[in-house]
């Protein structure tokens, strides 16, 4: 037995997604990009800063905050982080960044050959 189902377009989902629920969702989308971002950044200086034993856990500390900043760069690029567009490729470019990993590769290699 197949069973025959259309599934909406992107158009679609988004349009009934009302205006007052877009903007409810910046205050999330800020607190998943800052704070990994903040742990980043200090663990940085500490590394930069702290003795000899310190550096160690804090280099531990930021590889992990390197691992989720391009997860929520993944999702920022995939516009689903921010409500505008632009907020989201600005996330998406600052949150690779310390990964060193570049955007537009991301994009064409990710979004355009993965989910085509």
């Amino acid at each position: 037995m197949k069973i025959n189902y259309e599934w909406p377009g992107i158009d679609e989902i988004r349009s009934s997604v009302n205006e007052k629920e877009r903007i409810k969702a910046f205050l999330p989308g800020l607190f998943h990009f800052s704070l990994p971002l903040i742990v980043w950044m200090a663990s940085l200086a500490g590394i930069i800063f702290a003795p000899w034993w310190a550096k160690i856990i804090l280099g531990l500390v930021n590889g992990h905050a390197i691992g989720v900043m391009l997860i929520i760069g993944h999702d920022a690029l995939h516009g689903i982080l921010f409500p505008k567009r632009w907020m989201n490729r600005l996330a998406g470019r600052i949150s690779m960044a310390p990964a060193f990993h570049p955007v537009t590769s991301w994009v064409h290699s990710h979004n355009g050959l993965h989910h085509g």
